[in-house]
């Protein structure tokens, strides 16, 4: 058992997955030595009756003969797997043999062989003894405002160690203004930063896409790339697509911003290159792996869990309620309100949600859409609650002009400045168009 967990250990597992492996391994040797089996011997049959009973090491409820099928939970479905994982390796371990029944061990047989699972629609269970599981209740954290994200992303700053430091900070500004989670964070690879930029049409034509990868210790070569980037900026340019593996292995291209990618640049020329060179002075054979963030203890990647961790920390130091993840909540409530603010000056009263969610899910990497509903709902909420009107400028002066203009109506001039603005409008050929808020309208239909 012990070697299976190290096995798991060494192939990148995170060391909290490693733990919850070990306790569901323990549950069933248990079970098993409580029902007087030896674990070379067990069978599909001991597999359900263990499910059937809850998947508790003190069960004793016995399935209705051997082609019965039982439901099970997703909790008790990871056990499940677990167990069907340490089955097949001992399955290629060498002097262990599995008693064989009917042809097949617990190492041949796969997880639909035993029942299926139960679904939230309350699919009944086959199975009247099954105990029952309680429910787990999440309770919805509070998204942090401007201010607080600020304050904690200040509060990395804490840290002796330059590297520590430059590294807590990146991460907080990836969760924060890309919208990464701590799972992309630790997936994020120098490689995968080079490829981005070398297939911006600025360095292709300039050349420098070929020589990215030999910028560590050439100041001369970082500054060209520093300037292509700045000139990417002038053109408009706000985000660079990096790609990175997000929960469940699946990749997206998140938009970083252009500042925080030259940051995440000098990070990796200097801080990063400095404790690599550190540690090989400790460890002449050690050579650090592609990711980005690198651990202080190991030097291998920096693990989510990690980042997690630490991050989580900062939040109760700074005494606010959280964890990481409500930075980049953070982000993807900005990014819904941006979108939808969009989408609403635009088109009024006929806005798509639709197209709002639809967006914003491809730029955040969501695979389900109820967390965005749950952003795009508390922002119109507070536009019903709101006295005016989301309107778009395209141009950024003008843009000015109107957050002045804006600014006036609330002073002592108000009256003069709407009566004059009237007037320009007027005889420009203009007329005022209206545009009701679409929630105080029914609010009127409701009282008419």
């Amino acid at each position: 058992m012990n070697h299976f967990l190290t096995s798991r250990a060494l192939d990148g597992t995170s060391w909290r997955t490693v733990e919850k492996a070990a306790l569901a391994l323990a549950d069933f040797w248990d079970y098993l030595f409580y029902n007087g089996i030896a674990f070379r011997e067990a069978s599909l049959q001991d597999l359900k009756n263990y499910t059937a009973s809850g998947c508790s090491r003190f069960g004793n409820v016995v399935a209705f003969g051997p082609l019965s099928r039982i439901n099970y939970t997703e909790t008790d479905a990871a056990k499940l797997n677990i167990i069907l994982s340490f089955y097949r390796f001992l399955a290629k371990e060498h002097g262990i043999t599995l008693r064989e029944h009917r042809g097949e061990t617990l190492a041949t047989i796969t997880l639909k062989r035993i029942g299926s699972k139960v679904e939230e629609d309350g699919t009944p269970v086959t199975l009247p003894y099954r105990e029952e599981q309680k429910q787990k209740i999440r309770k919805r954290r509070p998204t942090p405002n401007v201010e607080q994200a600020g304050e904690i992303i200040h509060s990395t700053q804490t840290e002796k160690d330059p590297n520590r430091r430059s590294t807590w900070f990146l991460i907080a500004n990836l969760e924060r203004f890309a919208g990464f989670r701590a799972v992309g964070c630790s997936s994020v690879r120098l490689t995968s930063i080079y490829a981005s930029l070398g297939e911006e049409a600025l360095f292709l034509r300039s050349g420098l896409a070929q020589k990215l990868k030999q910028a560590t210790g050439d100041w001369k070569l970082q500054l060209e790339i520093k300037s292509l980037l700045a000139q990417i900026s002038v053109h408009g340019r706000k985000y660079i697509p990096i790609s990175i593996v997000e929960k469940g292995g699946n990749s997206r291209l998140a938009p970083v911003p252009i500042p925080l990618v030259v940051e995440i640049l000098d990070y990796a020329w200097s801080e990063r290159e400095a404790f690599i060179k550190k540690r090989q002075q400790r460890h002449p054979d050690y050579e650090a792996p592609d990711e980005l963030f690198l651990s202080f203890k190991t030097g291998s990647a920096l693990q989510n869990d990690s980042i997690s961790n630490k991050l989580s920390s900062v939040f109760r130091k700074c005494k606010i309620p959280g964890s990481g993840h409500r930075l980049r909540a953070t982000f993807c409530q900005e990014v819904v309100r941006d979108l939808y603010l969009r989408d609403r000056a635009l088109n009024g009263r006929a806005w798509q949600p639709g197209v709002v969610i639809a967006t914003a899910r491809e730029m955040m990497g969501h695979l389900s859409v109820e967390t965005l509903e749950s952003y795009l709902n508390d922002i119109v909420n507070q536009e019903n609650s709101y006295q005016g009107e989301p309107v778009l400028v395209r141009d950024l002066e003008d843009a000015a002009v109107i957050r002045g203009l804006s600014d006036m109506y609330e002073g002592e001039s108000a009256e003069w400045v709407r009566a004059e603005l009237k007037r320009v409008l007027l005889e420009a050929g203009g007329a005022p168009r209206k545009e009701s808020n679409m929630f105080r309208s029914l609010d009127e239909l409701e009282r008419a």
